[in-house]
């Protein structure tokens, strides 16, 4: 049985409240909905309610699945077709399974944080579909910021935690 990361769990958890999310737009949403926004935040797409919910819905769903499927699809390649920091290293076979356990657990926590933006800006949008209501362009920057810096953050980390390990160097004594 494989072993599942706090990230894959959090995803799972993530993918119940777009369940949620998703029936409560099918409900709530006009027969015709703003899907897409320019850079100011006025409405340049429509889609029907239930259009808006099914991409909504489906692409979190197919984001949410790729880290199982990457982790099967990884752990049948040669390992000349893994492209990997130091896969020589990582890939032999003591390390192997710890190898893709780290990849596993990365590339959930990507997709947490990309299902995690999709989610907010998807509100963004269903908050605009109400009477009255405006798309909030500068929470969508601020969102997209932040995931930008995210990325960032997990590309170092993602890079970091496939470093050769070093050995300790002798001390006196040794």
């Amino acid at each position: 049985m494989r072993r599942f990361t706090n990230a894959h769990l959090a995803l799972a958890a993530l993918e119940a409240f777009v369940a949620f999310q998703a029936v409560r737009y099918l409900h709530g949403l006009p027969a015709k909905a703003a899907s897409h926004f320019d850079l100011a935040g006025h409405p340049n797409g429509w889609m029907s309610r239930e259009m808006f919910v099914a991409v909504f819905a489906g692409t979190t769903m197919f984001l949410a699945a790729m880290p199982w499927c990457v982790d099967a699809l990884v752990r049948g390649l040669p390992v000349g077709m893994v492209n990997l920091p130091n896969r020589e290293f990582w890939l032999a076979p003591g390390r192997r399974e710890e190898a893709f356990r780290k990849l596993g657990g990365s590339l959930a926590m990507f997709m947490l944080g990309t299902v995690g933006l999709l989610v907010a800006m998807t509100e963004l949008a269903y908050r605009a579909n109400f009477p009255g209501g405006t798309f909030n362009s500068s929470m969508a920057w601020m969102l997209m910021g932040a995931y930008a810096v995210v990325t960032a953050a997990w590309l170092v980390s993602l890079f970091r935690s496939f470093e050769v390990p070093h050995a300790p160097a002798p001390g006196p004594g040794r």
